[in-house]
């Protein structure tokens, strides 16, 4: 029998009571080691399925109850000692929170050997007992939306973290996560739900990380959703994460080529970048209480830009990063001056590419296109990216352009494997 279930089945409660009726011994399943446990089962018919091997519990939706809840989570406790990777998301009221708080971190914070952890929701008090779980590895929280975090500097040390995921409903809350870190782990997902006009409030969260003590240790960034963003200095301060190999930010990307060789030239081990804008409508939120720019990072600031990427700045970046395998910009695929002849690309070839996203861009001329790309990408698969499926729902269909670009390069790899 496999190690691991997940318990859905609308069915399945009545399956497990006749275990439990007739009083089969428990665990049910002794090796068992993954479980997940959804809303339509009660305690009552889990307990059986949890046992000492247990070492994965994802429970997605738990409605707090005051009187039984601490007393649930204790069970679990006791009956999976060496849980190592534990998911706990529940559904409070705001007068329960205090002794919420206290419960779960008790409780989380007896699982020692934890090495995943992912809490909804979570606040402070809980946030700060965490610092108890030194085998920590990745951790994700959904920050309690009800009020903005104010944690102290520093506050939050885990010497094996490699992933800090976050959602959080303000600027002023992320601010505070990042600088509660004594150090960064290698990756960090910053998801954002609500999103301000003007670029200011992000150049903070991203002066909090350049700046940090250890942003050579930062490899991947990604900044998901609702962020909207027009400038290219905004990402100046992650130019001190020297070793960045992943960066994916949502933004309108009206940058110039010479921001695209600045990019290339700040983070050499570039894997994959991706700048990308939904576009949108902001809604307003009150101004922060927090430092200024200019006081974390007295850079100039020039007006925005409006001119888009060119082929000429696309060539710089794989000339820059050798080792750039996925890329999803908007270029103006318009501007092809300079790129006629055999060799347009000058010499540079990157293979590692094969499915980038560039079918956002405006295009004129599909088989120059064609031509060029041939040239710096000469294992060029799609240019629509991973996954992408035109007739899909949610999934926009290619303009006539791109489509015929499409069309060229399936031809073309068709013809490479009867060659081959």
């Amino acid at each position: 029998m496999r190690n691991q279930i997940c318990l859905f089945s609308t069915t399945l409660p009545d399956d497990l009571g006749v275990f439990h009726v007739h009083q089969v011994p428990t665990p049910f399943l002794p090796n068992l080691n993954h479980l997940v446990w959804t809303h339509q089962l009660g305690p009552a018919l889990v307990w059986p399925l949890l046992g000492p091997r247990l070492q994965s519990l994802h429970i997605p939706s738990i409605q707090w109850n005051s009187k039984s809840t601490p007393l649930f989570l204790s069970k679990i406790r006791g009956l999976c000692p060496e849980l190592s990777s534990l998911t706990l998301q529940f559904y409070l009221l705001p007068a329960c929170r205090a002794a919420t708080e206290s419960s779960i971190s008790r409780v989380i914070c007896s699982w020692k050997k934890l090495e995943v952890l992912d809490l909804s929701p979570a606040g402070s008090e809980c946030i700060l007992s965490f610092h108890v779980l030194s085998s920590l590895r990745v951790l994700s929280l959904r920050i309690d939306n009800s009020f903005d975090l104010d944690l102290p500097a520093n506050s939050l040390s885990f010497p094996l973290l490699h992933t800090l995921r976050f959602q959080a409903i303000s600027l002023r809350t992320a601010y505070s996560l990042l600088q509660a870190m004594r150090s960064l782990p290698k990756s960090v997902e910053i998801s954002l739900l609500l999103h301000q006009p003007g670029d200011c409030g992000l150049e903070l969260i991203l002066c909090a990380i350049g700046q940090h003590t250890s942003c050579n240790i930062l490899e991947e960034l990604r900044m998901n959703r609702d962020i909207i963003v027009n400038d290219f200095n905004v990402l100046r301060p992650l130019f001190l994460c020297c070793n960045l190999r992943v960066l994916r930010m949502t933004m309108t990307p009206h940058f110039v080529d010479d921001d695209l060789c600045a990019v290339a030239s700040a983070w050499p081990q570039l894997e994959i970048l991706e700048l990308f804008g939904y576009h949108i409508p902001y809604m307003t939120i009150p101004s922060l209480d927090l430092p200024t720019v200019e006081e974390l990072l007295p850079i100039p600031l020039p007006s925005n830009r409006i001119a888009k990427f060119t082929f000429h700045g696309l060539i710089s970046l794989l000339r820059l990063c050798p080792n750039l395998r996925f890329f999803n910009l908007t270029i103006d695929a318009t501007k092809l001056d300079g790129l006629q002849g055999d060799k347009p690309g000058g010499g540079v070839c990157n293979r590692l590419v094969k499915r980038p996203r560039l079918v956002d861009s405006p295009i004129n001329d599909p088989e120059a296109v064609a031509r060029i790309l041939f040239d710096i990408l000469p294992e060029l698969e799609t240019v629509c990216g991973e996954g992408f499926v035109p007739d899909r729902l949610g999934h926009q269909p290619l303009s006539p352009g791109w489509a015929r670009v499409q069309e060229i390069i399936l031809a073309s790899k068709a013809a490479r494997g009867l060659a081959t």
